[in-house]
């Protein structure tokens, strides 16, 4: 997973500088094309070093996809319409996280077929296909001069470590309390359903009032809550039901925060550089995290994050 988010870092500013010089529908096919012929490829690999070298190149084929459709819907919606369409958008990725848990769920009985291990099959089915400015070197100097820009990267650092770690974990927890593996799969599906939803209502709230840094916070908190319920709760219905609070806490404030970013950054090149400035230090921090936390660490290790967001 390390590979794959230093892949992520390296490539994400200068992908979404290219996006400046092509059509959108020309470099997102192509790096989606990519991403697909790289993903079936994992099903082939044969030894530790392929599967090294191609989780690099995922990331690297990654970076630009989602930076990228941030920035191209500050094009299309004003100011006080951009967090809910952000919002619909970051709504999708959770939502894979509930189709995951089901497609997980269904490859997971189909060890064996075609003398293939279900998890190669996993890789096969989710890679099958699917005017002037300022210079680039100007815009991205005056994004490393701005110092909203760092404060969005702080923010976006108390957001993506509590969010990654639901991603990794929930089915973890979920399997903790008494659930065979398969099972648990499919039970991550509520919670990421409630926490598309929630995305998005919160998001068309913040819409409607034109508002970000309060409804930001009271959702981080909702998530620290959470977060702290699931240690404390020992009753298993009860602690399944936190997790649908640690869901759409931990992803309800990435839209906005994104949608922030958007308003403070005017410039059309400066908000690509930025946009893609902010998502790569969050992916930084998930490198560094993964190199020196402990496997065994719990959800309430990420919980101090969430409050982090004021």
């Amino acid at each position: 997973m390390m590979l794959n988010r230093i892949g992520y870092v390296l490539l994400e500013i200068p992908s979404n500088l290219v996006l400046k010089r092509l059509r959108p529908s020309h470099w997102l096919g192509f790096i989606t094309i990519c991403w697909g012929i790289l993903a079936s490829c994992m099903a082939a690999n044969s030894s530790a070093a392929s599967i090294l070298i191609i989780r690099f190149l995922l990331g690297a084929a990654e970076a630009g996809f989602v930076p990228e459709v941030l920035y191209f819907l500050t094009y299309w919606y004003r100011p006080t319409e951009i967090a809910i369409r952000m919002a619909i958008f970051f709504s999708a990725i959770t939502l894979a996280g509930a189709l995951g848990g089901i497609l997980a769920f269904a490859i997971g009985h189909m060890e064996g077929v075609g003398d293939l291990a279900a998890w190669r099959w996993l890789f096969l089915l989710e890679g099958i296909p699917t005017p002037r400015t300022k210079s680039n070197i100007t815009a991205v100097v005056a994004v490393f001069l701005n110092y909203r820009c760092y404060l969005h990267s702080l923010i976006g650092i108390c957001s993506v470590i509590p969010s990654y770690s639901t991603q990794f974990l929930l089915s973890t927890v979920i399997k903790e309390l008494g659930f065979d593996n398969l099972t648990a799969q499919l039970l991550t599906v509520p919670p990421y359903v409630c926490g598309a939803i929630f995305m998005i209502a919160v998001a068309y709230h913040s819409d409607r009032v034109n508002e970000r840094g309060i409804h930001l916070s009271l959702v981080a908190w909702l998530g620290a809550l959470g977060f702290l319920l699931v240690t404390i709760i020992t009753h298993r219905v009860a602690k399944y039901l936190m997790l649908f609070l640690v869901v759409s806490g931990a992803n309800g404030f990435v839209a906005l925060n994104t949608a922030w970013l958007s308003g403070n950054v005017p410039d059309k090149t400066q908000r690509a550089v930025a946009m893609a400035f902010v998502i790569s230090v969050d992916n930084i921090v998930l490198v560094l995290s993964q190199a020196f936390n402990p496997p065994d660490s719990t959800l309430v290790e990420q919980a101090i994050f969430l409050p982090g967001s004021f």
